[in-house]
């Protein structure tokens, strides 16, 4: 299938807008049952393409659980060496992890042997079209890189990760919270949202 298609489906699927044309200043982002607005800053903006993408090539869905799979497949394969991307990622996978961890830790496996788009030479094969179809994608960047380490020293990492994203969820979680119940006693507090969690 076309990329176009393909993400376009995508967005139709999970009710969001095709990400084209103006940009938000601020995008709401899921943290635990909580939804967050974030500044939508310029690393955002650049990179949600190939983030969309990595959902459509993992066939991972757009709830908490699925950012929080398509976070921890990045950063297994190697997101983490963008600061702005790691804290994203890092994000979303507190979330998931409460949701359902096992999800989160096989994405995170299947990262470690994959390849993700944010490289700029693979960006612009994508953009003039050199790369066009989802199924290329998949052949060339899933499962495409030897991963022969014990299952135990991945697992190290993983944690790491897994121990830094509660630190930022509590640090994000924390505020948002008070903002609801102290601003929510006098006014209407509608920048935090509360949301079902969904898998």
């Amino acid at each position: 299938m076309n990329i176009e298609l393909a993400l376009n489906q995508f967005y139709e699927e999970s009710g969001f807008e095709p990400e084209t044309g103006k940009r938000p200043a601020f995008v709401e982002v899921f943290v635990g049952c909580l939804l967050i607005p974030l500044p939508n800053i310029e690393i955002r903006r650049k990179y949600i393409k190939y983030h969309d993408l990595h959902h459509v090539i993992n066939d991972f869905n757009s709830s908490q659980a699925g950012e929080g799979e398509v976070s921890a497949w990045e950063l297994g394969t190697g997101s983490m060496l963008h600061p702005i991307l790691m804290f994203m990622n890092l994000i979303a996978i507190s979330t998931a992890l409460a949701i359902n961890p096992v999800r989160v830790f096989k994405a995170y496996l299947v990262g470690c042997k994959s390849k993700n788009l944010y490289c700029p030479k693979v960006r612009r094969r994508i953009d003039s079209g050199e790369l066009n179809d989802i199924e290329q994608l998949k052949r060339e960047f899933l499962n495409c890189r030897c991963s022969d380490a014990w299952i135990a020293l991945k697992m190290i990492p993983f944690v790491i990760f897994a121990l830094l994203s509660i630190v930022i969820h509590l640090i994000l979680v924390i505020p948002a919270l008070l903002y609801k119940k102290v601003w929510g006693r006098f006014f209407q507090a509608k920048l935090v949202k509360v949301v079902k969690v969904r898998s």
